[in-house]
């Protein structure tokens, strides 16, 4: 799926960070194919592929804006791209972006956030929080992955707003 996607990598490269979004591109988009065969073939729920897609995209909106610009064109020429993925994109884009926290058991949850004072020295960061304890900043998703099981975060689900009668 990833260098059939318009928009695709596979262009005549350049310098050494175009490269190397190209291929964490490249990455991204492969992860959303398996993430959105594992959800139709009803292996994977949606709320953990939307944390699967999100923490292989940790502080790359623009990579998840690439992907769901692909996907919907795809959509939009029925190439196979469906809307339950590009659902499971926006949500993602979500959380990348902080909206939206994930968590998993016994109370632990993680929010993509971006330190840095200026917007060229800004990177993001995993905040983990356990339930009452304090929040412990990682740097990596392989950092992260040391402190909880990945494999057990969801999205947060939303609250339902109080309805005025």
């Amino acid at each position: 799926s990833g260098s059939s996607r318009p928009g695709g990598p596979g262009g005549a490269g350049g310098s050494a960070g175009r490269d190397a979004d190209e291929l964490a591109y490249a990455r991204l988009d492969a992860e959303v194919g398996r993430v959105g065969a594992d959800v139709a073939a009803g292996r994977l729920d949606a709320r953990r592929a939307v944390a699967r897609i999100a923490m292989s995209a940790p502080g790359r909106l623009d990579l998840l804006d690439r992907v769901i610009e692909a996907e919907r064109r795809l959509h939009g020429s029925r190439l196979g791209a469906s809307a339950a993925v590009l659902d499971l994109l926006v949500a993602a884009r979500r959380v990348v972006a902080g909206e939206v926290s994930l968590v998993g058991p016994s109370g632990v949850r993680v929010q993509q956030a971006q330190r840095g004072g200026t917007p060229g020295s800004r990177h993001p960061v995993l905040l983990l929080r356990h339930r009452d304890g304090p929040v412990r900043e990682c740097g990596s998703v392989d950092e992260l992955s040391r402190l909880v099981d990945l494999s057990a975060l969801t999205v947060d689900p939303p609250t339902e707003a109080p309805t005025s009668s």
